[in-house]
């Protein structure tokens, strides 16, 4: 499997239904109802025995969870060759957290990972849990349960985070990555993370006293491609990115409302805009509001071309 950098969220959506049309749903496969208990546990080992191998598997529903541990624990083969492993259970459903573990620990060569789950998973739902090749891993998981997970495979290279789950300082402040190329993650959670080697970076504003300038100050100078969110007050954010990175060859620039607005655009327009000081820059985007103010205007302009 061909790795690739970190993903943004559109990028991400576009695997999970890439894999989803691919690779079709194991729920399907579920055997019809038995009449007698050992008729169907025939017909299991059968099917076990007959299905299909394949690298990625893609798993939507708690009865698909349920049959895939079913067949990988009377064919463990089947869960040997899984590279990408990709659950998304529906949100606001009670799932059953044993099962997901189990199907976790049956994929011991998995090189991609998707874990999305309903809230309320317990903190340690990775525990213990060691991939060798593992080297792509995205989850919604609050990061307190991510710690000990993270530091058994410092040699991740894209690595996709949601909300923290925390109004503290982040559990992985000081995890160090050393491999990561590629990482996306709510801005004060950025700044914790050591990552020496980063070429793709994410930065997203979860909360509204996030700063991205906290973001900017950790990331090296080697960094390619960078999409930031930031504030509409947050003036000198294109000047502070062309000193810090010099090098940066595509830059996209989400604008959000003030800190103090809780409300947002669900139409918000591109502007052009070039980043002074940054060699070799290739593609640099403003995503703004369409009521961007005066002083935002002005300021783009006078960074641009």
């Amino acid at each position: 499997m061909a790795l690739v950098q970190s993903p943004t969220r559109n990028a991400q959506r576009a695997l999970l239904n890439n894999i989803a049309e691919a690779v079709p749903d194991i729920a399907p496969m579920i055997l019809p109802h038995s009449p007698t208990r050992n008729t169907q546990r025939t017909l299991l080992i059968n099917s076990a025995q007959s299905v299909p191998e394949c690298s990625d598997v893609y798993i939507s529903t708690l009865e698909a969870l349920q049959h895939f541990v079913e067949l990988v624990s009377i064919n463990p083969n089947i869960g040997r060759i899984v590279q990408d492993f990709i659950i998304k259970l529906p949100s606001g459903d009670a799932y059953p957290a044993q099962a997901v573990r189990t199907a976790l620990r049956l994929i011991p060569k998995v090189q991609c990972l998707v874990i999305e789950l309903p809230a309320g998973s317990p903190t340690t739902l990775l525990n213990g849990l060691q991939y060798p090749d593992l080297r792509i891993f995205s989850t919604n998981l609050p990061h307190r349960g991510l710690v000990s997970f993270l530091v058994a495979h410092p040699l991740l290279g894209s690595v996709i985070l949601g909300s923290c789950g925390r109004s503290e300082a982040c559990p992985l402040r000081g995890v160090e990555l050393r491999s990561l190329t590629g990482l996306q993650c709510p801005s004060r959670c950025f700044a914790g993370i050591v990552q020496r080697s980063l070429v793709t970076a994410t930065v997203a504003l979860s909360r509204l006293n996030s700063m991205s300038s906290l973001a900017i100050q950790t990331i090296t100078s080697r960094l390619h491609s960078l999409t930031i969110d930031y504030f509409t007050n947050d003036y000198d954010i294109l000047a502070r990115i062309a000193t810090t990175l010099p090098h940066i060859r595509k830059l996209k620039l989400n604008e959000k409302r003030y800190p103090e607005v809780v409300s947002y655009s669900d139409h918000p327009r591109e502007l052009e805009c070039g980043v002074t000081g940054s060699r070799g820059r290739e593609d640099a985007v403003v995503r703004g509001r369409e009521d961007v103010g005066a002083r935002g205007r002005e300021d783009a302009t006078a960074l641009g071309h």
